[in-house]
């Protein structure tokens, strides 16, 4: 498959540099946004920490396109993105950095569509869930960046859970209503270098395939190790793996009468880089998703579901072994310059395999959006955060494995 998918892009490739030069000139557009969010969390163990902050979020893409006069349609994208850290291990203060977030050239033809380089996949762009166009996104917005549980790890009286075995799934976890490693926190999964390609749409119907060399690999990036020394019990990370191929298919159509249907079906696949470490290799990831969606009259229901298996635990002493999966649900209400919506993920994996317990995550985002003008909108969202880790968050006498969080996000975006 991979051999076949590079050798096909290469003769693409070829394709576009044998159009002829007579083409239209290149139309470079460039746009972006601008966004503000004010959060206020309710969090367990989070005594020693203020509830609110504030925090934007400039992006700016840079696209340019022309045809040749052979029918060949060529162009690419850049995007810049912030990037927020956190520095210190005791005030916790942001750090944003403006960094490349994509990259990527394109040929576009009646044979479908070609891409090269740092975009989402063809199973994350064609994967059909929850509606999430209100407000932040409930389950799959912008909550998590409020939470203390995925950044605090200072000392053990206050909040630990990213110094725990099990630290790094939640990310991962609540991003897994899209098909992604869902046990893996893949937070850097979409903008991996990759080569794309999208069918044209027949009937309502549109296939795609992705094929990664490296996750994790971005940009100017390069990776040849072919082995890891990661050794622990709980699963591959995001980055330990290779030669990623994601294969979806998605049918969408719209009736005379004003109905819609949308549906999708897509399979991963992905070696687990091997290790140097006698019993430690991971297992390979095997992972299948499907989706579908219903709308009428402003209504839009849908939801999914996501299957990773064992994909990414511990080969050797794998005492328990309980499948990855998640669902989610949802439903909106879009009309003129409103959209409401609320819907729910619910995702569960194995940590550790000597662990006879699961990590479990449930959310449920309620929200909406209002434009104000063109390009321009407000929003209002509550995310209810309910996780139980395999291990627990704080050391000493307190063994709490269950954490209960609530975050409301107020903002406005505009659009350019």
């Amino acid at each position: 498959m991979k051999k076949v998918l590079i050798a096909t892009t290469a003769l693409l490739g070829v394709i576009a540099l044998s159009a002829p030069a007579n083409a239209d000139p290149l139309k470079v557009t460039v746009g972006g946004s601008v966004e503000f969010q004010a959060g206020f969390a309710d969090e367990d163990f989070d005594s020693n920490y203020r509830n609110y902050d504030f925090t934007s979020n400039p992006n700016v893409v840079v696209g340019a396109e022309g045809k040749a006069s052979n029918g060949l349609v060529y162009g690419g994208k850049i995007e810049l993105d912030t990037e927020s850290d956190f520095v210190g291990s005791s005030t916790f203060a942001r750090q944003d950095s403006i960094g490349f977030d994509k990259a990527v050239t394109y040929l576009s033809g009646k044979w479908g569509r070609v891409e090269l380089g740092d975009e989402n996949s063809a199973s994350n762009r064609l994967t059909v869930t929850a509606p999430t166009g209100f407000g932040t996104g409930g389950f799959a917005g912008d909550y998590q960046k409020f939470l203390l549980i995925n950044n605090v790890g200072d000392d053990t009286t206050n909040f630990n859970l990213n110094r725990s075995a099990e630290g790094f799934y939640f990310r991962g976890l609540a991003n897994s209503y899209k098909p992604t490693l869902t046990e893996s926190g893949l937070e850097g999964y979409e903008d991996s270098t990759k080569v794309t390609y999208l069918t044209p749409k027949f009937s309502g119907f549109q296939l795609g395939l992705s094929y990664t060399p490296k996750v994790g690999d971005e940009l100017t990036g390069v990776s040849r190790d072919k082995y890891t020394s990661y050794s622990g019990g709980t699963p591959a990370l995001w980055n330990q793996y290779e030669d990623l191929i994601e294969a979806a298919a998605n049918y969408s159509y719209k009736f005379d009468n004003g109905l819609g249907l949308g549906a999708s079906l897509g399979y991963n696949y992905a070696k687990a880089v091997k290790t140097t470490t006698a019993n430690a290799d991971r297992e390979d990831l095997n992972s299948f998703n499907v989706g579908l969606s219903g709308s009428f009259k402003g209504f839009t229901l849908g939801g999914g579901y996501t299957y990773d298996g064992e994909s990414g635990l511990r080969k050797a002493t794998q005492t328990y072994d309980d499948a990855a999966q998640s669902y989610n649900v949802g439903l909106q209400y879009a009309t003129g310059p409103f959209a409401v919506g609320v819907n729910y993920l619910n995702a569960e994996t194995e940590g550790d395999v000597t662990d006879a317990d699961n990590n479990k995550l449930q959310v449920v985002g309620l929200g909406g959006t209002y434009e104000l003008a063109p390009g321009l909108s407000t929003f209002a969202e509550v995310d209810f955060v309910n996780y139980e880790s395999e291990a627990q968050f704080l050391s000493g006498t307190n063994t709490s494995r269950k954490y209960d969080s609530t975050v409301f996000v107020l903002g406005t975006k505009l659009d350019f």
